[in-house]
């Protein structure tokens, strides 16, 4: 295809680029006659050197693509001076405007094809929207080589992203039409027209809230996924290659420009494209450590995981692990130091550290800081920091199971990124069954402080038989007692674990939709088979299983556990021991409950005697059986006597725990009913806020005691 002629005027003389490359008239100017190989090599290493600011960058990057040859790094520099200056004055007009390095196509005709507008290029390639008038009538996008730059390799590297994408055929990855060249021999190829926008962009624009961006990008693994399949690594992933538009109505994201893709099994071309060590293939923000090195050729799917790592980051955090300015300042051997060497932060640290940006990036997730800030810590940043390991074989095997570690996040199921500890897998069940969640919380935490109690009594006792022998018989005493509740907790535990937790694993063979009172039933109906010879474990899981039925609101159910557990107990320990008054109490709860409440008030009473004489005035379990007692004034209109009990045992949890304790904004929350009750709204008001304010720094926005 011809071209007119444009002339431009650099130190007073016109130059003229009608059909004449100019590169050739670089070469000219610097009288160099150099070889096809000579030329080509000059050609690759200029233009990227290009999109590098000049200075210490630049510098570092003609060392290592020139090496020890000075000559080629004399023409390269000299050529990059040439460019400079054409550039100053080809990029204006005498009033200061912009123009195009080189005339664009818009108006001509490619074949079949009109092109209406150049809507993008590249580094070797310009991209139009075209109208393709025969034999179909539709709008598409073809991408054509520039004017000057086919080199061999270019053109293998522009017939290898033609074969990329002509390999693939998926909703998600822009699809290839058509290939050919003008007449001038200029190669095309034609391919669909995404009109979209990219995926960061999109999803801010449209404030998703955190589970619709993870979906989103659930849509985009699995069109990276396809690739892989088909043999296509990208190798150049980002925000502005995922492009999002809607149809019906739905956000559809779609990946495009396969230019730097590399075949994963045989060659995409019936020639060898050799990539020169020391170009630069990719975007350094999302490149994987192994793709800065300098030893390139070892690449696999990996690579690409770590770079949907670098995206997802962005989406969920609003920023990337480290900050552009500084990494693009950096030399290539300053990138290579810090992505193979010093540790990123994790998502939700590097937003903690936005400041006053955290702000923005929240509404734009429609949530509050605070919030974001949980909601990242966690299973977010364990599925994200899997994605970005430094050593690839710590990474995700394939983008398939960095998708359903998402989906498992979405879905409140362990994470495999996570760890595989027992208590994280029973918040995970617990988030599942939703109904119960707040009393198996509670009672989970009960428990494992249980654990941990017995234990320093334990390490309590050893202590002092070593300190004193006069004591040793007391301290194995002690000891002995602090490993039977230490055994009672366990073996609690491990009901929980595998009676109630496992029974309602999917993995385990049943549905998904296991109703939490079935496997609550079925494991009740286990309890006097499995703990025959140990009454305290069973009166300790009665109390458990009365619990989750008092949360189930089956009070019948709750009430026959709740008796067998004050039976056993009382059978093996006197009136006085807390195991004895901790089934007491929950018993009296059960009474409440069925608002029995002269029956429930003895028991409260007298439990709140004996810890009153048992232990510290301010000892928690006091403020528990005074807020207890509380409730049961309350529950009978008795506003006047609840209220000073109330006070009191707010004012024991805020001296003994931390600001933020869970029993702190519960104290904080029956005050706050209380007055609401008598419709003292100005002093119920902020208390309730405090008790919200805890409650969603501690359960989550989700936990059904904030929503």
């Amino acid at each position: 295809m011809a071209f007119p002629g444009h002339p431009w005027k650099i130190n007073g003389k016109k130059i003229w680029a009608n059909g004449m490359r100019l590169s050739h008239m670089l070469f000219r100017r610097t009288h160099m006659a150099p070889d096809k190989q000579s030329v080509g090599r000059i050609k690759e290493i200029l233009s990227q050197a290009k999109k590098i600011e000049g200075g210490t960058a630049r510098e570092e990057f003609l060392k290592q693509a020139c090496g020890d040859d000075s000559e080629l790094r004399k023409e390269v520099e000299s050529l990059l001076e040439a460019f400079d200056i054409t550039n100053d004055f080809l990029s204006r007009d005498a009033s200061g405007g912009s123009l195009m390095d080189f005339p664009d196509l818009v108006g001509t005709m490619i074949d079949n094809y009109r092109l209406e507008e150049r809507i993008g290029e590249g580094g070797f390639g310009e991209v139009y929207r075209a109208t393709q008038i025969e034999p179909l009538h539709r709008e598409v996008a073809l991408k054509i080589v520039k004017l000057g730059m086919d080199s061999k390799n270019v053109l293998i590297r522009f017939e290898a992203e033609r074969q990329a994408m002509a390999r693939m055929n998926h909703p998600g990855i822009a699809q290839a039409y058509d290939a050919g060249a003008t007449a001038s021999g200029r190669p095309y190829f034609v391919m669909e027209l995404v009109r979209g926008i990219p995926i960061v962009e999109y999803c801010d624009k449209h404030r998703l809230p955190m589970p619709d961006r993870i979906e989103l990008f659930r849509q985009v693994c699995e069109a990276v996924q396809h690739a892989h399949q088909k043999g296509i690594l990208h190798r150049d992933l980002k925000p502005s290659n995922i492009l999002v538009s809607e149809e019906n109505g739905k956000p559809l994201p779609k990946i495009i420009d396969f230019g730097v893709a590399k075949s994963l099994e045989g060659r995409l071309t019936e020639q060898t494209l050799a990539t020169l060590q020391e170009m630069l293939i990719g975007t350094p923000m999302y490149m994987s450590p192994e793709q800065l090195s300098q030893e390139t050729s070892d690449i696999d799917t990996r690579s690409d995981i770590y770079s949907l790592g670098v995206i997802l980051y962005e989406l969920v955090a609003g920023t990337t692990p480290l900050d552009h300015e500084t990494l693009t300042s950096l030399t290539m051997a300053g990138m290579r130091q810090v992505l193979a060497e010093e540790g990123l932060p994790r998502p939700s640290k590097r937003f903690v550290a936005l400041g006053k940006q955290t702000t923005v990036i929240a509404n734009k997730r429609q949530i509050k800081p605070p919030s974001l800030e949980r909601l990242l810590r966690g299973d977010l940043d364990w599925v994200v920091m899997k994605a970005l390991e430094k050593e690839r074989d710590r990474r995700y095997d394939d983008v398939g199971g960095l998708s359903e570690d998402l989906e498992r996040y979405l879905n409140h199921e362990p994470v495999l990124a996570g760890p595989p500890s027992v208590a994280y897998r029973s918040r995970k069940f617990i988030r599942r069954h939703r109904m119960a969640s707040a009393v198996i919380a509670s009672v989970s935490i009960a428990l494992l402080l249980g654990a941990v109690v017995s234990t320093i009594g334990f390490l309590r006792a050893s202590s002092e038989a070593e300190r004193a022998r006069r004591q040793e018989m007391r301290a194995i005493e002690e000891a002995e007692r602090a490993r039977q509740q230490q055994a009672i907790a366990e073996a609690t535990f491990d009901f929980i674990r595998k009676d109630l937790m496992w029974k309602a694993d999917p993995r385990m063979g049943l549905d998904r939709d296991v109703k939490l009172r079935t496997v609550i039933d079925q494991a009740a109906d286990r309890i006097e088979h499995r703990f025959k010879e140990q009454p305290l474990v069973c009166a300790r899981i009665h109390r458990l299983m009365s619990y989750l039925y008092l949360g189930l609101g089956e009070y019948e159910k709750a009430l026959k556990h709740a008796e067998e557990s004050v039976r056993l107990t009382e059978q093996e320990l006197d009136q006085e021991h807390p195991d004895y008054l901790d089934a007491s109490e929950n018993l009296a709860m059960v009474y409440m409950a069925q608002g029995r409440y002269a029956e429930a008030e003895p028991l409260i009473k007298r439990t709140l005697e004996s810890r009153e004489n048992a232990l510290d005035p301010n000892h928690s379990d006091v403020a528990r059986s005074l807020n207890l007692m509380a409730n049961l004034y309350r529950a009978q209109g008795l506003y006047a006597e609840a209220e000073p009990l109330y006070q009191r045992a707010l004012a024991i949890f805020e001296k003994t725990l931390e600001p933020d304790h869970p029993y702190v904004a519960t104290s904080l929350n029956n005050l706050a009913a209380l007055y609401r009750d008598q419709g003292r709204y100005a002093e119920a008001e902020p208390l309730y806020n405090r008790a919200l304010a805890i409650r969603e720094k501690v359960l989550g926005p989700d936990h059904p005691a904030v929503g």
